[in-house]
């Protein structure tokens, strides 16, 4: 059974790529507002199979990659989207937002991502300063 493509654009823009997936979106849609960067902004819905087409699409592009995940970055769809970059040989900057391989108390949602440097203003600070 062939599965169909899982990743979609939420927003095409011309200025960076902006990928997450989940309520993460939510962040990533209000920093594009808030920093008016024009970004595509990708909903990952599922990082395997990754959606090599989409990739392949966000690459040419030439574009800066964003990915921002509320979880450990080890096996997760950064070091997916960087494998796949590397296998064919792109050179978009890119760059990664998420929690190191650590043990997460448990709290308030919006709590937790402000103490690991993972809220709104973050993410906003992070991608003036990838973009610089």
């Amino acid at each position: 059974m062939a599965l169909s493509k899982t990743w979609t654009y939420l927003n095409k823009g011309t200025g960076i790529n902006l990928i997450s997936y989940g309520p993460s979106l939510d962040l990533l849609i209000q920093a594009n507002q808030h920093l008016e960067l024009d970004a595509s902004i990708i909903n990952a819905r599922f990082i395997k199979p990754i959606d090599e087409d989409m990739l392949h699409l966000i690459c040419k592009s030439g574009q800066p990659i964003f990915v921002y995940e509320e979880c450990s970055n080890i096996g997760s769809l950064y070091p997916q989207i960087f494998k796949f970059l590397a296998k064919h040989e792109y050179k978009n900057r890119i760059k990664e937002m998420s929690i190191t391989d650590q043990v997460v108390e448990h709290g308030h949602y919006k709590d937790i991502l402000k103490m690991h440097h993972m809220d709104l203003d973050s993410i906003e600070e992070t991608i003036k300063d990838f973009l610089k």
